[in-house]
């Protein structure tokens, strides 16, 4: 349980480092005094340096989300319905993509970037109610599992007896047969 706790908060560690390095471009490009679009004979601007560093600093998080969000959903999503859950978050997703493309000529690059900074601030909320939701509802009193698990180590023990059935009742899991 620890270690779901622990890709939990790191999940929403990146979310805000992720937010704040997709700001820090906004904030350069807003308060920016450089002419010639930032350009410097004999090398790179220190904004585009700042920039360029704050985009390293995003891919990195990129790097550590993904074996994070691999761990959680292993935990939280049963094996069967994996694909289906999947599936159902591409759908807003890939219309939230195409709205923007769409519309990429009607807006600011700045604006795009803040969308993005907002997105990763509101799942970092997300993810916050997620580990309290962890730490308060999601836990079974009788194991230290969380109930995905403790529904899935019951229904391998139900494959093994056919007479065995599994009832959900509030707020515990039992079995009945």
């Amino acid at each position: 349980m620890k270690a779901l706790k622990k890709s939990a908060m790191r999940v929403q560690g990146v979310f805000l480092v992720a937010a704040i390095s997709l700001l820090i471009p906004v904030l350069v490009h807003m308060t920016s005094r450089s002419v010639n679009g930032g350009y410097v004979r004999g090398g790179v601007s220190m904004e585009a340096q700042i920039q360029m560093l704050s985009f390293c600093v995003f891919e990195a998080t990129i790097g550590i989300f993904w074996p994070s969000m691999m761990k959680m959903r292993s935990q939280y999503v049963p094996d069967e319905k994996l694909s289906t859950v999947i599936n159902c978050f591409r759908i807003p997703v890939n219309l939230i993509v195409c709205l923007v493309l769409f519309n990429v000529s009607n807006m600011k690059l700045d604006t795009i970037f803040a969308m993005c900074a907002f997105f990763l601030l509101v799942c970092a909320a997300l993810q916050r109610r997620l580990c309290k939701g962890v730490d308060m509802k999601l836990l079974d009193v009788k194991s230290p599992k969380p109930p995905l698990i403790v529904i899935r180590s019951q229904f391998r023990d139900i494959q093994k007896s056919p007479t065995k059935t599994l009832v959900r009742s509030a707020p515990n899991l039992e079995k009945n047969g």
